[in-house]
């Protein structure tokens, strides 16, 4: 091996913890995504800011740059995450929308369970609490995957208006980007593919968003394939959108592996100082505009 050759260096751009979805804990992730080699790691929980906090509160060293982040639900037709990065854990306004949206998804869910009672449909309650059922969205995966539903947009349909009910609660896509603008971040549209868009659909939906404030697109996932990897490179190039990737750890079904220190999941660091960069022209732009005023 060449000593000489740099090592590529690698960051995983999306992961959870016990948090949200996974069996891991905020410093049993970071200290396993060291030891997988990952040069930086973002935590990026359900609607919730818990994990990252819960690890800079501690103030230990884990010799991993650690990026604060949050996956946040939105309310789309179609369904979309839109990942924010390097958020300010403390902002009051992201936790204010963060804390509504966890009361909203619990209150919906005992909704959509008792509709599920009354239709006769039996529900394994020590499932729902394992597997860390937190909304209607969940649900319905989790009652697609064992069959209850043939489809998620039939589970969508048998829920009728209260998961009208429940979307329409969420924050819009461009209140979400404001907000994340807001906390100092970056607002990252998450898992394209699973919008189920064909090709042209899915490059208007990036532009429109893309002027109501969205910053990129996650392009590395473990659900994306090579050639639709290259598709989404080429939409980021021609809408001016940064590249983000990461190993979506702790969702199924992915639940079971490690963030990976690979260029096929994560992003090289390249693309993270390229997202500092920016962020610092957004804040060189809020400062001229104090200026002026």
């Amino acid at each position: 091996m060449d000593k000489n050759k740099k090592k590529i260096r690698i960051a995983d751009l999306h992961t959870h913890t016990t948090a949200s979805s996974s069996n891991l804990t905020p410093g049993e992730l970071v200290k396993l995504a060291k030891k997988n080699g990952l040069y930086a790691l973002a935590i990026t929980d359900n609607d919730t800011l818990k994990g990252i906090k819960e690890l800079m509160d501690a103030g230990e060293d884990f010799g991993i740059e650690l990026i604060p982040g949050v996956e946040m639900s939105v309310s789309s037709d179609p369904d979309m995450q839109i990942l924010g990065l390097f958020v300010d854990p403390n902002n009051e306004e992201l936790n204010r929308i963060l804390d509504n949206t966890q009361d909203q998804k619990q209150r919906f869910l005992a909704r959509a369970i008792k509709q599920l009672e009354k239709h006769e449909v039996r529900v394994d309650m020590a499932e729902i609490i394992k597997r860390k059922i937190s909304s209607i969205n969940e649900l319905i995966d989790y009652l697609t995957e064992i069959k209850v539903f043939a489809t998620a947009s039939e589970g969508r349909a048998f829920f009728g208006r209260l998961y009208f009910e429940w979307k329409c609660e969420l924050p819009s896509p461009q209140k979400c980007f404001e907000t994340i603008h807001r906390a100092d971040g970056l607002a990252i549209l998450a898992y394209p593919l699973v919008l189920g868009l064909n090709d042209d659909d899915l490059k208007n939906l990036l532009l429109q968003l893309k002027k109501k404030g969205l910053d990129g697109i996650e392009v590395n996932h473990p659900g994306h394939s090579e050639e639709y990897k290259e598709m989404l490179v080429g939409y980021a190039r021609e809408l001016d959108l940064l590249v983000s990737g990461g190993s979506d750890f702790g969702r199924k079904p992915y639940i079971d592996e490690l963030p990976v220190a690979d260029i096929k999941t994560g992003v090289a660091y390249e693309l993270v100082e390229e997202m500092k960069r920016q962020i610092a022209g957004y804040k060189n732009d809020m400062d001229a505009m104090r200026t002026f005023d």
